[in-house]
C-alpha cells in the first residue's frame, strides 16, 4: 500500500501546477490595481504554500545551508511569479534584487 504524505514541506515543488498559479492573477499589477493584485498574489502563493518566502517565515539561506538549493530554486520560482505578475513600468525597478522577500518589501513600501 502506497504511504500517503501528511505534510509537504514548503520548499517542494510540483511543476505539473506551475501554471496553475502563474495563471491565478490577472490583470498585472499596475499602480491602480495594486491593493487587488497584492491579496490576489498572497492567495495564489498560499495555495502553494510559497507565501512563506515572501512573509519571513523562511529566512534567506545562504550557500553554507544544506537546504540551499532548495531553497535558492524555490525563492527563484516565488520571484519569475512576482515579476510575471508586474506591468514593465514597475518591473524594471525590482529585476536586479536577489530574494523574493525584498521584492515583496519593495512593492509594499512602494504602494503603501
Amino acid at each position: 500500500m502506497a504511504k500517503i504524505l501528511k505534510y509537504v514541506h514548503v520548499m517542494f515543488i510540483f511543476l505539473s501546477l506551475f501554471l496553475v498559479v502563474t495563471d491565478a492573477i490577472t490583470p498585472i499589477l499596475t499602480h491602480p490595481n495594486c491593493h487587488a493584485r497584492a491579496r490576489s498574489m498572497r492567495r495564489a502563493f498560499g495555495a502553494k504554500s510559497k507565501f512563506d518566502f515572501v512573509d519571513g517565515s523562511i529566512h534567506v539561506s545562504t550557500g553554507f545551508d544544506p537546504s540551499f538549493k532548495s531553497w535558492n530554486r524555490c525563492n527563484m520560482l516565488v520571484h519569475l511569479w512576482i515579476m510575471n505578475y508586474l506591468d514593465e513600468s514597475i518591473a524594471h525597478h525590482i529585476v536586479f534584487l536577489e530574494n523574493a522577500i525584498d521584492v515583496w518589501n519593495e512593492l509594499k513600501q512602494k504602494f503603501s
